[in-house]
């Protein structure tokens, strides 16, 4: 395993309190899921160049431009992930459902003074732009490792006197609950309360929260042929993570019955950016844009602890608490580059594409508050080591099969932002399906997506411990409504 990948395996490995405010966090705030209307999702997300849509507030809000009336949509979701994990002997399935509004947005549109332009629209809009819900179970029987081993290193050379106050929420409790103990008077190092064999290990993590966007957008349109975009995003992210680690089943001669650990992490931000968008209408049956969308500069604030519990066979029993941590900092996240093109298939129909490029490896952690001289410079240098850039192409078709019924299909690929030869380098692909039915002022569609990828992730120390594969697929659909005026 070279040096990369273990760090790679590394950053998922850790508990919560040690993953936040590191390259963990930066990825989960930089990813976006394919956020837009429901006909857009039809259409594998791949409507840019295509505009007179809600998507464009997420997208190439030149879009914009092309509304010839002022409109209302919002659209429902429906949304379940499926975690199939395998680690050693082991296999388990975790699932979450979710029901939400996927997003809603106003756009007014009038009719310039000056006869060249022939539009200026302005438009707010709400979008669900991540959704993190997920249950995640692992189990599997191990021979001869333990977490317990990753807490007697970290415990090594603090005196047993301190070491409640120098590692609070992990080895600290593990001293404090009989699970580790020193193997002199000075703490030189630690022995864990396990001398080998097999352990059943056991983790349930579960996740809930999303990040969202309130954009405010202005489009225009010069002589119906060239459209101009711009808007502002109000990002706004809540994500809670609780995980509960298990080891029990111990061979006989061992005195430990079982002992766990728990964690709790609570997250919360707040963010801006900028998005600008161009889109020419090349012929009437070619439609080609670019738009870029800035760095988002979000201020996050974590909350975490842990607890720690140990039950012995001869009937004790231990459990401790660590205090209330907290920390402040601020993420800057990649910029997007993307391209579209629409080829419009007169009143048959359309065929889209878009291309999107994002460089993770520019994403760049800062601390604020109370501990503003700490750098994270370990932790930026993390992000531009184990990521890279990443290609992502959506493309789709929509066609009118009666005067006012429409059927869409799509695809789209996104490349892992891990770096090649990574632990975790598995694509996100996306299939979709949908209808719509559009008649006058009235709108009304409903699309289909399933996302699959692989994933891996290591318990704890990847050098001590195997991997444990993750098969994580997703469903989610969308209704919307449309009224125009």
């Amino acid at each position: 395993m070279n040096f990369k990948v273990i760090m790679v395996a590394t950053a998922l490995a850790m508990p919560i309190f040690l993953k936040a405010q590191n390259e963990v966090d930066a990825l989960r705030y930089s990813r976006t899921d394919f956020a837009g209307s429901a006909r857009s999702l039809g259409m594998g997300g791949a409507f840019g160049a295509l505009g007179a849509d809600l998507s464009a507030f997420t997208s190439n809000p030149a879009g914009l431009g092309i509304y010839k009336r002022g409109g209302i949509e919002f659209a429902f979701g429906v949304h379940d992930t499926q975690n199939r994990s395998r680690y050693e002997d082991g296999s388990a399935e975790g699932q979450k459902s979710n029901f939400y509004l996927n997003n809603v947005g106003i756009v007014g549109s009038t009719k310039p003074k000056h006869p060249s332009w022939t539009a200026s629209n302005f438009g707010i809009a709400y979008n669900k732009i991540s959704d993190y819900n997920e249950n995640l179970l692992i189990s599997g029987n191990a021979f001869n490792t333990t977490l317990l081993d990753v807490f007697t290193s970290e415990a090594a050379a603090i005196h047993p006197d301190d070491i409640t106050d120098a590692v609070p929420f992990t080895a600290g409790l593990a001293y404090q609950t009989f699970l580790i103990n020193p193997a002199d008077d000075n703490g030189t190092y630690y022995l864990p309360e396990f001398s080998g064999g097999t352990v059943l290990q056991t983790k349930r993590i579960n996740r809930t929260g999303r990040s969202s966007e309130t954009s405010f957008s202005y489009g225009a349109a010069y002589l119906d042929r060239l459209y101009f975009g711009v808007g502002v995003g109000f990002v706004g992210t809540r994500f809670n993570e609780s995980a509960f680690y298990k080891e029990s089943e111990f061979e006989a001669d061992e005195v430990l019955s079982s002992w766990s650990y728990s964690e709790e992490l609570r997250t919360r931000g707040t963010g801006l950016n900028l998005k600008l968008g161009v889109i020419g209408r090349v012929q009437e049956w070619l439609r080609v844009g670019v738009a870029f969308h800035s760095p988002t500069y979000l201020s996050l604030s974590d909350s975490y602890s842990t607890e720690m519990n140990s039950y012995f066979k001869n009937g004790d029993k231990y459990d401790y608490e660590s205090p209330l941590g907290s920390f402040n900092y601020s993420l800057r996240t990649p910029a997007r580059y993307m391209a579209n093109v629409a080829f419009v298939l007169g009143k048959a129909g359309v065929v889209s594409a878009d291309y999107e490029y994002m460089d993770y490896s520019t994403a760049k952690l800062r601390s604020t508050g109370s501990l503003s001289d700490y750098d994270f410079s370990a932790e930026n240098q993390t992000i531009s080591d184990i990521y890279r850039g990443t290609h992502t192409v959506k493309a789709g078709v929509e066609w009118r099969v009666a005067e006012a019924i429409r059927l869409r299909t799509g695809a789209a690929y996104r490349q892992s932002p891990f770096v090649s030869g990574a632990a975790i380098n598995s694509p996100e692909i996306m299939y979709t399906g949908g209808f719509g039915f559009r008649k006058d002022s009235f709108s009304i569609d409903f699309s289909l997506a399933y996302q699959d990828r692989d994933e891996s992730y290591f318990l704890y120390d990847p050098s001590v411990v195997s991997e444990t594969k993750i098969d994580k697929t997703r469903w989610f659909g969308l209704l919307s409504l449309g009224f125009r005026y």
